[in-house]
């Protein structure tokens, strides 16, 4: 009912495309080490790849390469 309302009902309504974002977050969280090819994630989200980079800006405020950054130093805080 709030202001993200309408986004949490997109992520959990099956088959759309913050559902298929959401999918390719949790393969980035765990393969952050892994060099990323933003093209072979959209492939893995099932989508194309500028409207899987506008479709992840839009829900994470970052572009998926900042966001495995940002994953790798959570990382590397949490190691030391």
């Amino acid at each position: 009912m709030g202001d993200q309302g309408l986004r949490l009902r997109q992520i959990g309504a099956a088959g759309s495309q913050s559902q298929q974002i959401a999918r390719a977050i949790d393969w980035l969280k765990g393969n952050f080490k892994q060099p990323l090819r933003v093209d072979d994630l959209a492939a893995h989200a099932r989508m194309s790849t500028s409207n899987f980079h506008h479709h992840f800006r839009a829900l994470t405020a970052m572009s998926p390469l900042q966001f495995q950054k940002w994953l790798r130093l959570h990382e590397a805080r949490l190691l030391m």
